[in-house]
């Protein structure tokens, strides 16, 4: 395979159609407490809502025995989910979409997060790049995950940047081994996120530096989901609604409590105030609208555009829309479902 191949194991299918999942019947009880694997995908203020579900222990007040697994990136925690491995896979977008245009069926029952500035492009002094001149990455090398949120993030980096893909060197690698390839010099920058810049910058003081993202926002947004599979779908509806209520009862204390950044920075391996500044443009919010599908296409036609994916048949919108699985949050908090 190509770098810019997804190059990763074949995910298993489920038996039952997308397109059913509204069908479905919806169990909202738990009669008992019941034992749920979460993935999560690496360490990073991407999955600080459940983090904070951790924290204040509230998938066990709604009935769930959660244990956890952590993985690269959000690549591989959906893989878990979609190979029954876990139940619940958090994941970004870009990951979700790769699944979704590729058959495999993956279900978001949950859209909790959303941010433009969390994916930074962290530099090494001394390589001839500026941090307030995007355009200075030409001719550099760049590490950062193929076929992630890191990944589409440096692709909008560089449309800002009017820049073109040949313009720099992607190096495909996980999170761990871009910093330390960072650390080592043997990349000229990073994209991940911020978690990830903290790192390098700690390990590295004044040879390292963020660059710029003023007007990123304008290029680049990225919403972090919860997944899980066809089959929990189909016989384990009860725990995706407790699943939902679990993050919307996150959502409120980090709506009313300050100290919902101890438990984040805790499980970052940062500060509280790392956290306060690197969080402060996130959108905590469970919800699904039409925004969510529109910014989920836009980042499929860069996938096909780079070869990463082949467009699937039929209406895409259609495909992504057959995908969400709304009726927990519809019976929770119809107000947040808005799909037209």
């Amino acid at each position: 395979m190509s770098d810019h191949s997804l190059d990763r194991r074949r995910f298993l299918g489920t038996a039952a159609s997308g397109a059913m999942l509204a069908a479905l019947p919806f169990r909202s009880a738990i009669a008992a407490s019941e034992n749920v694997k979460i993935a999560y995908g690496s360490d990073g203020y991407t999955w600080s809502v459940p983090y904070v579900a951790d924290g204040i222990e509230s998938w066990k007040k709604h009935g769930l025995n959660p244990s956890m697994a952590t993985f690269p990136s959000g690549r591989e925690s959906l893989e878990s989910a979609l190979t029954k491995d876990s139940d619940f896979g958090t994941t970004t977008d870009s990951p979700y979409l790769f699944a979704a245009m590729r058959g495999l069926k993956p279900v978001i029952f949950a859209n909790y997060q959303r941010y433009s500035n969390d994916m930074k492009i962290v530099a090494r002094t001394g390589r001839g790049i500026s941090g307030n001149d995007p355009a200075s990455l030409k001719g550099k090398r760049v590490a950062t995950r193929i076929g992630t949120s890191g990944h589409y993030a440096l692709h909008r980096y560089l449309e800002m940047a009017k820049l073109k893909k040949s313009d720099v060197t992607i190096v495909n690698m996980t999170p761990g081994d871009a910093i330390n390839a960072m650390v080592r010099g043997d990349v000229d920058g990073l994209s991940w996120t911020s978690r990830a810049a903290f790192v390098v910058q700690n390990a590295l003081k004044e040879e390292a530096f963020i660059m710029t993202q003023e007007g990123y926002s304008k290029f680049f947004a990225s919403h972090q989901l919860m997944c899980t599979n066809e089959t929990v779908v189909a016989e384990r509806p009860g725990i995706l609604k407790a699943g939902v209520q679990a993050l919307m009862d996150a959502e409120a204390f980090i709506a009313k409590d300050k100290s919902w950044m101890d438990i984040v920075a805790k499980r970052t391996k940062t500060t509280p105030d790392a956290v306060a500044k690197e969080t402060a443009d996130f959108e905590f919010q469970l919800r699904f609208d039409d925004r969510f599908v529109q910014d989920l296409i836009e980042a499929a036609e860069w996938a096909i555009d780079e070869k990463l994916a082949k467009r699937p048949d039929g209406d895409m919108r259609k495909l992504f829309v057959s995908t969400i699985y709304t009726k927990a949050l519809t019976e929770i908090a119809p107000d947040r479902v808005k799909l037209s």
